[in-house]
């Protein structure tokens, strides 16, 4: 471990990390901004049909301002095996999940109804700070 990866670690009481490939996907519209906050919900799926269905369900009933996909875990932890994610502009956009209207809202409540016998595992939220070419 480098030096600063060390005092990194002082700060940190847990780490997750995962790789996959996104299966499903809508992504950001031309002209708006780059998006620089993402969200990811982490899940341990079994029946993966219906859970794309209810994905794709979703997708076609909201607006996205953002890049919003689905995929599948290669490797991961504690048996996490599908993730979805979005992206924002800004923190207040994500804090209000993007829902424009009482139609979305309640496209995401049929969306969890819909995936209610899956496993949420955990979600987290990352903050782009610098872009490295």
């Amino acid at each position: 471990m480098d030096l600063y990866s060390a005092e990194l670690f002082k700060n940190v009481e847990s780490e997750h990390a995962i790789a996959g490939i996104n299966t499903f996907y809508r992504n950001i519209k031309d002209g708006l901004p780059e998006p620089t906050i993402f969200q990811s919900w982490t899940y341990t799926v079994k029946e993966a049909t219906n859970f794309t269905n209810a994905f794709k369900k979703l997708l076609k009933t909201i607006s996205l301002d953002g890049y919003m996909g689905m995929g599948d875990i290669v490797h991961g932890s504690d048996g996490d095996n599908v993730w979805f994610f979005k992206t924002y502009a800004d923190l207040s956009q994500a804090y209000e999940f993007d829902t424009k209207n009482d139609i979305e809202k309640t496209a995401y409540s049929l969306f969890y109804k819909e995936i209610s016998e899956e496993t949420l595992h955990r979600s987290f939220t990352r903050k782009l700070i610098t872009r490295f070419k």
